[in-house]
């Protein structure tokens, strides 16, 4: 599992390697996966503002994290998505 920790201008993992420091000024959305009540760990594909780069996916984030990433996001004013298991694509 991912521990993610939102910072105030960058979103980090330095627990585990390859470590990962992404900075907002890049990012322009970010997307979430495999968001269920019944799965433990979501995925988080960020999509730069430099669209040559590819999106940067993250696995097995904890789900416990999700709220805490969201409202992050929100205060950050980026916008994000989420894509249930079943298609659906909500914002």
């Amino acid at each position: 599992m991912v521990l993610i920790q939102p910072t105030v201008r960058c979103l980090v993992n330095l627990t585990e390697t390859p470590f990962l420091i992404v900075q907002l000024d890049d990012v322009e959305h970010v997307h979430f996966e495999r968001c269920t009540f019944r799965s433990k760990n979501f995925d988080v594909v960020i999509i730069f503002k430099n669209l040559e780069l590819a999106p940067l996916s993250i696995n097995a984030v904890p789900m416990n994290e999700l709220d805490a990433i969201q409202e992050w996001l929100t205060d950050c004013s980026l916008t994000y998505t989420v894509r249930f298991p079943d298609a659906r694509l909500l914002h």
